[in-house]
């Protein structure tokens, strides 16, 4: 079974389809990546790219449990002068999934937005990103790291 992380990254992005909860949101047609190392091209954005950042434990939290504060970065890429602009209905169906089931289907104990920054499109160099961070509260058994 794979570590309650990982299970979270799935309910989130799907395996490599966009399956997950993130596979719905407005604008990106279902794009949902992780760990994507080529380059994106024009016809496949705006598209969503999700990683872990940080998987920071807080151990004795309760006797035998360990509780995680698990950091997602979530980029919205597209193309277009306005990024903020153009990306906005997106950030909006992001935050209104992941807020809608703060528990993402009994995974987790809180979610809670962090930071967001904006990077302009940059032509041929590169399309625009809007940076979105949250971070996911789970907990797990001390020795076992899938439950």
């Amino acid at each position: 079974m794979p570590s309650r992380c990982e299970q979270i990254m799935l309910h989130l992005t799907g395996t490599t389809n966009g399956a997950g909860i993130l596979g719905a949101v407005a604008g990106v047609g279902g794009r949902v990546y992780r760990d994507r190392a080529e380059a994106f091209a024009q016809a496949e954005l705006p598209a969503l790219v999700v990683l872990p950042e940080a998987d920071d434990p807080t151990p004795g939290f309760t006797s035998c449990r360990t509780r995680w504060l698990l950091t997602v970065r979530i980029y919205i890429l597209l193309t277009g002068g306005a990024v903020s602009r153009l990306a906005d209905p997106t950030r909006v169906s992001i935050h209104q999934i992941l807020m809608a089931d703060q528990t993402l289907g009994g995974l987790a104990t809180a979610v809670r937005p962090l930071t967001t920054r904006w990077q302009p499109d940059k032509g041929n160099e590169g399309p625009g990103v809007v940076d979105m961070g949250y971070q996911i509260d789970y907990v797990t058994r001390e020795n076992d790291l899938t439950i």
